[in-house]
């Protein structure tokens, strides 16, 4: 017997209702927190492993840049596009809990199931948000992320004469910003807050875009910065998989795929995606330790913001 979408929607909401308390509770929050700790060292654990042997990194220098500037930046961008999120709905989680909840989303995301989504979700919900709205807002900013990866990628294979695949990723990421910007306008998002965060994005796929760059310069590959934008599509190949834990080897393969359509070595460029990933873990999991062990002391979702 098929299960009706409003039995689906109580066992959803009965999941999320269980987090909450999980998050709200003292001990609940030092167990998740320390948990993310722990996922986020398997994460890094399995980038690591995934790096061949006969690897080397030739530029030191690229990867002390990426983590110092690029990580920090992310995790920024990240607390940014999750306030905004919120302000889809007119509502606020505040600057202090939107950076928490980000690094404990990026944690999340390396479990088997869209957990960063769900932690957004539960943390929305707690703010008095109705659980089909919360899931609304939480997809239609993936999709309009991936609406902007594509669009960015499409710009940049017709700069480099792949027109084809150039106007297809382009007519398919226009597809998707037009169906997020409705979704979200339908929920009752402004034109403000949707622009606010697509500017986001924007600078989030930028900074992404230099990180991947600087991760082929670290293992001694010239790119240009056009060549390297194209490589943010295999973020989007992260999100459109989100069931498979962070990713992880999905974008890897994806950058590894996208290689062989501008005449570079796929070997090369999953090596890259990989290095990129453990230098991005490696500064996220200090942080979630710090948090972890401060999670007693100061609530997550138990107060409301300021």
């Amino acid at each position: 017997m098929t299960p009706s979408r409003q039995s689906i929607l109580n066992a959803l909401s009965g999941a999320l209702s269980g987090a909450r308390a999980a998050l709200t509770s003292p001990n609940g929050r030092r167990i998740i927190y320390g948990l993310a700790v722990t996922l986020l060292i398997v994460g890094l654990v399995i980038a690591l492993n995934a790096l061949p042997a006969d690897i080397a990194l030739k530029q030191w220098r690229y990867v002390m840049l990426i983590f110092v500037l690029i990580a920090p930046l992310g995790v920024i961008t990240n607390t940014l596009e999750t306030e905004l999120t919120a302000r889809l709905l007119n509502v606020r989680f505040g600057w202090r809990r939107a950076f928490k909840l980000s690094v404990l989303a990026s944690a999340a995301n390396v479990l088997p199931l869209p957990g960063g989504p769900l932690v957004r979700t539960v943390a929305l919900k707690d703010l008095g948000v109705d659980l089909k709205l919360a899931s609304s807002i939480v997809i239609a900013v993936a999709v309009q992320w991936v609406g902007v990866i594509l669009i960015v990628a499409g710009v940049c294979f017709t700069i480099l004469n792949i027109i084809q695949t150039g106007i297809t990723s382009i007519f398919l990421g226009g597809g998707a910003l037009l169906f997020s910007l409705f979704w979200m306008r339908a929920i009752g998002s402004s034109f403000k807050n949707i622009a606010l965060i697509m500017s986001a994005r924007l600078f989030t796929s930028a900074v992404g875009v230099v990180g991947i760059w600087w991760s082929f310069a670290a293992l001694g590959e010239t790119l240009t910065l056009i060549e390297a934008s194209i490589f943010s599509l295999a973020s989007a190949s992260g999100v459109a998989v989100s069931f498979v834990p962070a990713g992880l080897g999905v974008t890897e393969a994806a950058a590894a795929a996208l290689a062989v359509i501008i005449s570079l070595s796929p070997a090369l460029a999953f090596v890259a995606a990989t290095l990129y990933r453990i230098i991005w873990l490696a500064f996220l999991l200090p942080v979630a330790a710090i948090i972890s062990l401060t999670s007693t002391t100061s609530g997550y979702l138990k107060n409301r913001p300021t």
